[in-house]
């Protein structure tokens, strides 16, 4: 083999170095080189391994029990659009169990619990979410009214960190 700029070809079948071969096709792993290290991969699935799942804040209004067809219907959705829960994103949970004021303290937690978007139902979990993180992205998930309580600026065009499905809106 014929060096180039400095860089060497392998050796074959036993490259001199360590070697890890990552290819999609596993009849293709070992067939020139023997590597260290053969890993039956797609490129972009091996890319993504050692990612961190990103994480998703989800604030509902009711308790565990009432919140989990809602929760179910969630990770149903994102898993028909390819994403799957605890590889793509990782859900941080919050009940407010009925009690509207502790909104302002479970954005709180999502947000030192690293959630990098905030999924929140009711009118009161928006505006606490939308105090408590600013540069957030904040998903409403049936807020009644956004655009004439202030929530967005409008429904076409909602601006800021605010986005989502509304109720009731004229």
């Amino acid at each position: 083999e014929m060096p180039s700029q400095g860089y060497t070809l392998l050796d074959i079948p036993n490259p001199k170095i360590k070697f890890v071969h990552v290819h999609p096709d596993a009849g293709e792993l070992g067939r020139v080189y023997r590597p260290d290290l053969a890993i039956n991969a797609a490129p972009t699935a091996f890319a993504q391994a050692g990612k961190r799942p990103r994480r998703v804040g989800i604030a509902f209004n009711g308790n565990t029990e009432a919140a989990k067809p809602y929760l179910d219907a969630f990770v149903r959705g994102m898993d028909e659009q390819g994403y799957g829960l605890n590889r793509d994103y990782a859900l941080e949970t919050r009940h407010a169990l009925g009690h509207n004021d502790r909104y302002p303290a479970m954005m709180g937690e999502l947000l030192r619990a690293d959630s990098e978007v905030i999924v929140v139902g009711p009118n009161t979990g928006v505006e606490a979410a939308k105090a408590a993180a600013p540069a957030v992205p904040i998903v409403m998930a049936g807020a009644t009214d956004p655009e004439a309580t202030g929530l967005v600026a409008s429904l076409s065009r909602p601006g800021g960190n605010v986005t989502g499905l509304a109720f009731n809106s004229a």
